[in-house]
């Protein structure tokens, strides 16, 4: 983590697989540091970082596996098995503004993750849906 706290730089999100064994940490200049996260996880960063982005947090959802929410600095988002609520309020907010920040509950939901993986932007007029 010292790398992504060099000149002036400063970690303002870290985030932890809910097994514990994966984690991903995020500074104020959009650089990341991953550990022991699907690959398709850091290539959804890299992709979210393009042109100048900033990835500003990653959260990983209470199902586990390969399920994840990445938001960067223009407010677009990507939803991977997160639940299907979250997806629509992600949406519903993105309507209103943008999207700046997700977290999630360390403990499983009572409802399953759905399947679809989702990416939207705020100027989208509802959520797209990617399978």
């Amino acid at each position: 983590m010292g790398q992504l706290s060099q000149k002036g730089a400063k970690i303002v999100w870290v985030a932890f697989t809910p097994s514990g064994a994966g984690w991903s940490v995020v500074n104020d200049q959009g650089a990341y540091l991953n550990r022991n996260l699907p690959a398709e996880c850091h290539a959804t960063m890299a992709d979210l970082s393009k042109n100048g982005a900033k990835i500003v947090c990653v959260a990983f959802p209470p199902s586990g596996g390969n399920s994840r929410s990445v938001v960067n600095d223009r407010g677009i988002y990507f939803n991977r098995n997160v639940s299907d609520e979250c997806h629509e309020k992600m949406g519903d907010l993105s309507q209103a503004g943008r999207v700046i920040c997700v977290a999630s509950h360390p403990r499983p939901a009572t409802t399953g993750a759905s399947s679809t993986t989702r990416a939207s932007t705020s100027t989208a007029t509802s959520p797209t849906k990617h399978t």
